[in-house]
């Protein structure tokens, strides 16, 4: 009877240890937010925390290093400048032309008045000292039209400020 009364006990410890669900706890995936250049370049967006992702047409590689390119959204003059971040060597040049999707940190520069107005001081200061003659040069003049175009959006952002992003990348893919 005691050697009944312990099988059917070790039976019964048996049968139930092998009714119980094992859980499996998935790794937690981060979501990485895709941001586009009308955000990226619009006056009310906010970088988000963490890697973003960002694709565009690679319009220049740097030929010295290959650390850093440029990409471009539909508008040719919205231009990210990205850098290779510590997981990367560098941006093979074959990638210039082609539509790239970047992996990275978004880092921002904030523009205000006072640093638009140092620029277009210090421009006519340079302008005036290299200028004897009346004749203004294109590139003076090309210089001049980008600080007033900075001041028309700093005027206009709600921020009080333009902000410009570069990117520091982790990964990228060639399409």
């Amino acid at each position: 009877m005691k050697i009944f009364l312990a099988l059917a006990l070790s039976i019964l410890i048996l049968l139930t240890s092998c009714n119980k669900e094992t859980v499996v706890k998935k790794p937690t995936e981060t979501v990485i937010k895709t941001v586009t250049f009308e955000e990226l370049f619009s006056n009310k967006f906010e970088a988000p925390k963490g890697k973003v992702i960002v694709e565009g047409l690679c319009v220049h590689v740097c030929k010295h290093s290959g650390k850093k390119i440029f990409i471009i959204g539909t508008d040719p003059n919205n231009k990210l400048q990205i850098f290779a971040g510590d997981g990367l060597a560098g941006f093979p040049l074959e990638i210039e032309g082609s539509k790239v999707r970047v992996i990275g940190v978004l880092e921002e520069e904030k523009l205000d008045m006072t640093y638009a107005d140092k620029m277009e001081s210090e421009l006519l200061e340079q302008e005036k000292a290299e200028s004897k003659s009346a004749k203004k040069s294109c590139v003076f003049e090309d210089e001049l039209k980008q600080i007033k175009d900075l001041k028309t959006k700093i005027s206009q952002s709600p921020k009080g400020y333009f902000s410009l992003y570069s990117m520091t990348s982790t990964e990228y893919k060639k399409f």
